[in-house]
């Protein structure tokens, strides 16, 4: 069961950015996979509604960095699409990329960080053990020999 429930802690952080997409196919799809990790580790009731009550209130956050991040693309583009490549703009959306990473990298941390303590260190040792397994996976599909 411990394995089960990092496995669930660590699909649930890999959904975790598609959960901040607009309430589409991918974001279904990512709200489909948290509940599939968290049968896998027989989560229990209690542990299904504090992560989903996180989760939950984590979403709008992560929602707004999404769309200020699209706006921060357009200003790119628009840099790169003028009739000579305006570098002051692109500077500035840089900076403003950066400072966005930083306050969506410290909401989703921090999100992680108290699901996490939702577990066990047991689990969260399972979890990481599947991680693993699953990083794995993803090289050799890429064509790694890892």
């Amino acid at each position: 069961m411990m394995n089960r429930a990092i496995a669930a802690i660590s699909m649930l952080f890999l959904a975790a950015p598609a959960m901040a997409a607009p309430p589409t196919v991918p974001h279904e799809r990512a709200m489909e996979r948290m509940e599939e990790a968290l049968d896998t580790v027989d989560a229990t009731d209690a542990q299904r509604a504090a992560t989903k009550a996180i989760v939950d209130e984590t979403l709008p956050e992560m929602k707004a960095y999404r769309a200020e991040g699209k706006f921060i693309r357009e200003d790119i583009r628009a840099a790169f699409e003028a009739d000579k490549v305006d570098r002051e703009a692109l500077e500035s959306a840089r900076l403003d990329l950066v400072d966005l990473f930083d306050r969506a990298t410290s909401t989703m941390f921090g999100m992680f960080a108290d699901i996490a303590d939702l577990y066990s260190p047991e689990q969260r040792a399972e979890w990481r053990k599947i991680r693993e397994e699953r990083r794995q996976q993803w090289r050799r599909r890429l064509g790694f020999d890892g």
